[in-house]
């Protein structure tokens, strides 16, 4: 598909790519803040094309020196579940079963409207869409939660997607990227930070898994097999400890994002096994070893792996009984929710991902967790933070 832009007479405010086709894997665009607001588009069900949104997404950079991001544009990434390259009304769109489907029709109206709204007025429910602090996003309104749409999830809703805010010091916006897992290296993140995995496999590869059928997803992930965890303990983590610069952005942030995704490998007749996601908290501990948790589950919408033959009838192409390993969601915890027993933001040294699986390990194969990109934001307008500071 195309892409459609807004523009004043003066400035390009928007980029909006619509269930993208093939894409160069190695081709990466630095966007500061005076670029504009990226949204994709893209469904699960892309045979032909399924890793092309995440890698337009991941290539589009920010500026940034040693972690401290000098510069970013607002990017989003919203995709559903079971919506295939041509139900947007593609290059063969004339063939009636390839003609948009009503999902597809109103997963355009309700997030490219939005889109347009925030790139060109910058109004703040249109931004909420992808950006809200306050609740898993984007944020589904009720045109798209309507059950008709989603016979085949039991009348649920199945949107997720990714976002990174915009980043403009001189406006009081802040970002400071922990780990992008693009280093090579499980001991030391991006910025330069120890870094400690207690997960029975730990490693870091593009996309978490083998390329998709036409496109290489590019961006490096952490990728990690879960231990079986009946008990609820949270036996896997992945920690890092803070340097100084860190603890500073930490008490001045109002939110800390990452990405989650997870892939179970089993699959029988090319359909998903059906299983409990994972227990994922963020933890962080002081210098005292007072520690504050918060369950993840709270602030995001974090997704199951799509796993099915993917068949895009227009192309002919196919992507037989693939698990989508790329589909990750953006988690955004508000700072203030650390703010428990006792725990100050200036004191705190160490900052920790814990999961728990209920998922045994079966034929050799465990429920695999993909993350990226830990970074710290400060956004005005977001929730106040009531623990910044001791005394």
């Amino acid at each position: 598909m195309g892409n459609f832009t807004t523009q004043s007479p003066h400035e390009l405010l928007g980029v909006l790519s619509i269930a993208p086709g093939q894409t160069a894997a190695d081709k990466f665009v630095e966007v500061g803040s005076d670029g504009p607001f990226f949204l994709i588009i893209q469904g699960s069900g892309d045979g032909d094309s399924t890793a092309a949104a995440p890698s337009l997404y991941d290539n589009v950079l920010a500026v940034e020196v040693e972690g401290e991001t000098q510069g970013a544009a607002r990017k989003a990434l919203v995709w559903a579940n079971n919506v295939e390259h041509s139900d947007w009304g593609g290059q063969a769109a004339q063939l009636r079963e390839c003609m948009p489907t009503t999902k597809a029709l109103a997963l355009l109206e309700a997030y490219v409207g939005g889109f347009i709204e925030a790139s060109i007025y910058d109004d703040p429910d249109a931004l909420a869409l992808f950006f809200d602090a306050t609740q898993p996003t984007p944020v589904i309104p009720p045109s798209i939660a309507d059950p008709v749409l989603w016979p085949e999830y039991d009348g649920e809703a199945r949107v997720y997607g990714n976002s990174s805010h915009w980043v403009n010091p001189s406006a009081g916006y802040e970002s400071w990227a922990i780990d992008r897992f693009e280093n090579i290296d499980a001991l030391t993140s991006d910025s330069g930070l120890s870094a400690r995995a207690t997960f029975s496999m730990f490693d870091e590869q593009p996309s978490g898994g083998p390329p998709l059928l036409f496109n290489t997803h590019n961006t490096t992930v952490g990728i990690a097999e879960l231990t079986f965890d009946p008990d609820g303990d949270f036996v896997d983590s992945m920690e890092w400890c803070l340097s100084c610069e860190v603890r500073e952005a930490l008490v001045r942030a109002t939110t800390l994002t990452f990405r989650l995704g997870f892939e179970r490998d089993e699959v029988a007749d090319c359909v998903g096994e059906e299983y409990p996601l994972p227990g994922v908290r963020l933890v962080v501990e002081d210098d005292e070893g007072n520690t504050a948790a918060v369950d993840v589950a709270e602030h995001a919408r974090l997704a199951l792996p799509d796993t099915r033959e993917a068949f895009d009838e227009c192309s002919g192409a196919a992507d037989s009984c693939r698990t989508n390993s790329w589909l990750q969601a953006t988690v955004r915890v508000p700072v203030d929710e650390l703010c428990q027993t006792g725990i100050t933001l200036e004191s705190v040294h160490r900052l920790r991902i814990e999961f728990s699986s209920p998922n045994p390990v079966e034929q050799g194969l465990g429920t695999l967790v993909i993350f990226d990109d830990v970074e710290l934001h400060r956004v005005p307008g977001e929730p106040t933070v009531s623990c910044r500071c001791g005394g």
